[in-house]
């Protein structure tokens, strides 16, 4: 799923049920640091894809700044969130929303978080 995702193919894996895949797996394989960094490297790629992609819908855009959030958790996840472009993508958002007083606010603690990436 990581390559697809890389290969633009976002909504192809979200229509089909990939989201739920990767969360199978990590549920299924919970020791495992391999199937961890995929599946949270593959669904971080995906919920900006969806962000990106959905941009004027509060509502999705607050349900992804929160999933990121709580991935960035993880020092190797929010390095990975980072090189995919989290940071710009939020405050492309944030702009997009400036009167969305729960949006800012989720969006500014997820900068928060990822800016201590290292």
């Amino acid at each position: 799923l990581w390559n697809l995702a890389s290969g633009g193919c976002d909504e192809l894996i979200v229509s089909a049920g990939g989201i739920q895949t990767i969360l199978d797996a990590l549920r299924q394989h919970p020791t495992q640091s391999e199937v961890a960094e995929s599946g949270c490297g593959t669904g971080g790629q995906l919920i900006m894809a969806i962000l990106r992609n959905h941009i004027d819908q509060m509502e999705v855009q607050q349900q992804g700044f929160e999933l990121l959030e709580n991935l960035a958790i993880q020092d190797f996840n929010k390095k990975l969130l980072m090189t995919f472009g989290a940071a710009d993508i939020v405050s492309a958002v944030l702009q997009s929303h400036p009167a969305d007083p729960k949006l800012q606010e989720i969006g500014h603690k997820l900068l928060e978080v990822l800016s201590g990436a290292t």
